[in-house]
């Protein structure tokens, strides 16, 4: 179960870096 949660707690490190990246110069996201 607790390799689940990292890995789920992972995932979303990785989308609002995804996020920040892609969006950030726009400036139309801002977690």
């Amino acid at each position: 179960m607790q390799s689940i949660i990292d890995k789920h707690s992972y995932a979303v490190q990785d989308f609002y870096t995804y996020v920040h990246t892609h969006t950030h110069t726009k400036g139309e996201f801002r977690p």
